[in-house]
């Protein structure tokens, strides 16, 4: 990792070796310490350790504003180009492997003495399978899009032509298009954002025999849960012209019957779904996983907030709140590298033993 790793510091004065600094950083976060005033006192406390670990000769502990430079600076280096390489990220066509994308606000970055009520908001990508977060862009909420920021992480054709699971708000032609025209798979869910091409799907759905079904009980939490999957083939449907370049060959209608065992009380929803993949090719449970699967984020996003506190670190300078949040992800990729059952508790071992920590840099 070191060896791939831009320093972009000027070699003049330059009193710590980049490694040293972010594997600091990296551990601080892990043990819970996400504001800058402690990630500095951690780093001063457990100096000498942390330079034994390293390799590194005595040395005084990084400054204040040196900290607060390295971490502003990271954002604008190829740092997630070499965390991507060092976990091992690489496209998948298997069924068993889907990369959901989403986005998630920074809420301590909304100046709300100022009257914004918008901050700076991450988006990246998940692997369903071994929950490993691909690199990461940005945008401003009061000015910019998640959909826009998506299709520029899909310039990047390693994540196009991947198996790609997106929410309704990216089911655009233009981001569809993206998957198509790079060989990728998606199944992306349709709602009334697309209202035009709801009513064609659900008038197909409705007048046409399905090509398969599969039904799945779940039972959990004081509920019980049916899901059933019906599978439509619609490559003859005439959609609008704008969606001829998507690929769409299949609909997907997921009913969910869903039973309270204490109220008794019983709700049936119903959701919609698109695929380029013909339904001959569709694994159906296979597809009914990364349907469910794609709440993987949103699990991604909550470990951030509870665990990490993202929500709570409050940052105006950008590149700094930039910086915080990739090294973030870093600190959750490998704790789930180590693929624990409870990340809670898996962190809760680490933190009386900084060499124990340590070692999850060791692949």
């Amino acid at each position: 990792m070191k060896e791939n790793l831009v320093d972009p510091r000027d070699t003049r004065g330059k009193k710590h070796d980049l490694e040293f600094v972010l594997v600091g950083i990296t551990l601080s976060i892990i043990t819970g310490n996400t504001l800058l005033s402690e990630i500095s006192r951690f780093l001063e406390n457990y100096h000498s350790i942390l330079r034994k670990i390293v390799g590194l000769p005595k040395c005084k502990p990084i400054s204040y504003s040196q900290l607060r430079r390295i971490i502003s600076f990271l954002a604008s280096t190829n740092y997630q180009e070499v965390q991507s390489s060092y976990f091992g990220w690489q496209n998948t066509k298997d069924d068993d492997d889907w990369i959901s994308l989403d986005g998630k606000e920074l809420r301590g970055t909304i100046a709300k003495s100022l009257g914004q009520k918008r901050g700076l908001n991450i988006v990246y990508g998940i692997s369903q399978k071994d929950k490993i977060s691909t690199a990461a862009t940005f945008y401003e909420g009061a000015k910019e899009s998640e959909i826009t920021t998506v299709r520029e992480l899909l310039n990047d054709l390693s994540l196009a032509s991947s198996n790609l699971t997106f929410d309704a708000l990216h089911t655009q032609f233009e981001t569809l298009e993206k998957c198509e025209s790079a060989k990728g798979i998606y199944i992306a869910q349709v709602k009334n954002n697309q209202k035009n091409l709801n009513v064609e799907l659900r008038n197909h759905e409705q007048s046409s025999v399905e090509f398969m079904s599969l039904s799945i009980d779940n039972k959990g939490h004081g509920r019980k849960e049916t899901r059933t999957y019906s599978f439509y083939d619609i490559r003859k449907v005439t959609l609008d012209e704008k969606w001829v370049h998507c690929g769409i060959k299949s609909l997907i209608k997921v009913d969910r019957d869903r039973l309270i065992v204490n109220s008794n009380k019983r709700s049936i929803e119903t959701s919609y779904y698109i695929s380029n993949r013909d339904c001959n090719e569709i694994h159906p449970h296979k597809y009914a996983k990364a349907i469910r699967g794609h709440w993987t984020i949103e699990m991604s996003n909550y470990i951030r907030d509870v665990l990490f506190s993202e929500d709570n670190i409050r940052c105006s300078n950008r590149n700094q709140a930039k910086g915080m949040a990739i090294l973030i992800t870093t600190v959750v990729n490998l704790i789930q590298r180590n693929k624990p059952k409870n990340i809670k508790a898996q962190r809760e071992k680490f933190l009386s033993d900084i060499r124990k920590m340590a070692s999850l840099f060791v692949i």
